[in-house]
């Protein structure tokens, strides 16, 4: 609707050594949308200068100062936006734009609340969204959830977390053991549980 055109990577670009790297020096995006393992992917070994970026918008997994400041060093030009969401919402129910200059914290804030969401922290530090604009429920068999009014509905997060001094909110941990894995969510427990039907295996 802007004018702009839409790129997407293949799956041999992402998995070919460089090739990321490659593929941005040749692009030459003005935005881009990642995770940080995919950020991690486009710094590794000796990365190209990327002046044209001028937007990097996070999400997906724990975003860290360090791994700015990499990307920083080859877009100079470059604005981190760290955005928070999850399965349950749309991509960014909060946000945070990143300072140039750290306050010495590695792991960074997920910010505030975006307009429609509230992103807060409990007393015993869970991370909840209340949104009118949350999933409905899940497809089963093919078939949608029946349309419902516009309501509030609150999702817990399963992030642990605390809202800082100035507003935004921090994420700590989670009450449970599930990890991401390049940006999608995976339960450990069903990890065990397909080794356990392996053969030969007793226990894991």
């Amino acid at each position: 609707s802007l004018g702009a055109s839409l790129h997407i990577p293949d799956q041999a670009t992402l998995t070919a050594p460089g090739g990321l790297a490659a593929w941005f020096a040749t692009v030459r995006p003005t935005a881009a949308h990642m995770t940080p393992p995919l950020g991690q992917l486009l710094t590794a070994g000796k990365a190209p200068a990327l002046p044209d970026l001028r937007y990097v918008f996070w999400g997906g997994d724990v975003l860290r100062r360090s791994l700015v400041d990499t990307v920083t060093a080859i877009a100079p030009e470059v604005e981190s936006v760290n955005f928070y969401g999850a399965t349950e919402t749309p991509q960014a129910a909060a946000f945070y734009r990143v300072p140039r200059q750290g306050d010495g914290e590695e792991r960074l804030p997920i910010g505030r609340s975006t307009d429609g969401f509230e992103v807060e922290t409990e007393e015993d530090g869970a991370i909840i969204i209340r949104s009118s604009f949350l999933t409905l429920g899940p497809v089963l068999e093919g078939r949608l959830p029946p349309p419902a009014p516009p309501s509030v509905q609150t999702y817990d997060t399963g992030d642990l977390g605390e809202r800082r001094a100035d507003g935004a909110v921090m994420i700590r941990g989670r009450r449970d053991d599930q990890v991401k894995i390049r940006g999608y969510r995976v339960e450990m427990a069903e990890v065990t549980a397909a080794a356990l039907r392996a053969p030969y295996v007793a226990q894991a």
